[in-house]
């Protein structure tokens, strides 16, 4: 029966009838590819590279286009303003100029020189209180008084050429008396000044 089985079994038959084949390589090559492990190192810093300059560019460069382009919008609003604000007094001139000549009109030439007042104690304070105490002031339109204290002569004259010398003054006027006590050189002032009239 086993004659049987061996020959109705070809796959059997063919098994033990083709001898086995086995690897003929008997070496191993550890030999490392040195270019491919460079190459790869290579684009690994260009990469990294390029993304630290997309970085730069974005935070860098871009970053500091868009402050300049924000200052600039905000130098152009207020430019605008600033135009704006001038046509809006561009004739603020010549309204006042109209409103002093209808204001100016119900005035008398006295209270036209009375409106400059403060100058006029700013002149006597600069010119003559800076120099010698004053006892006392009168103004009436155009015309100053003034009297002084016990001061020398030196300082008196020194205050009249002040006086003339000031653009603010028409004419300087000086009388003096001699001042109680024993030194001949002290002297009590007055001093007459025409002030120039404020022009209108």
């Amino acid at each position: 029966m086993s004659e049987e089985v061996k020959k109705t079994n070809p796959l059997q038959k063919d098994l033990f009838a083709k001898k086995a084949k086995w690897p003929s390589k008997t070496t191993i090559n550890f030999v490392v590819d040195k270019k491919s492990e460079t190459n790869r190192k290579a684009i690994g810093l260009f990469i990294l590279f390029m993304v630290v300059l997309a970085l730069f560019v974005r935070f860098g460069v871009i970053g500091l286009f868009s402050q300049m382009n924000k200052a600039i919008k905000e130098y152009n609003t207020i430019n605008d303003q600033v135009e704006a604000y001038q046509m809006k007094m561009a004739d603020y001139k010549e309204v006042q100029s109209k409103y002093d000549e209808v204001v100016g009109s119900f005035m008398t030439d006295e209270e036209l020189n009375e409106q400059d007042r403060v100058g006029v104690i700013a002149m006597i304070d600069e010119d003559i209180a800076s120099k010698v105490d004053i006892q006392s002031i009168s103004i009436s339109g155009t015309s100053i008084s003034v009297k002084t204290g016990s001061t020398s002569l030196s300082t008196v004259s020194e205050v009249v050429q002040i006086l003339q010398s000031d653009e603010r003054n028409a004419s300087v006027a000086m009388t003096t008396n001699s001042s109680e006590g024993d030194d001949n050189d002290q002297v009590n002032a007055s001093f007459e000044i025409t002030y120039k009239s404020v022009e209108k």
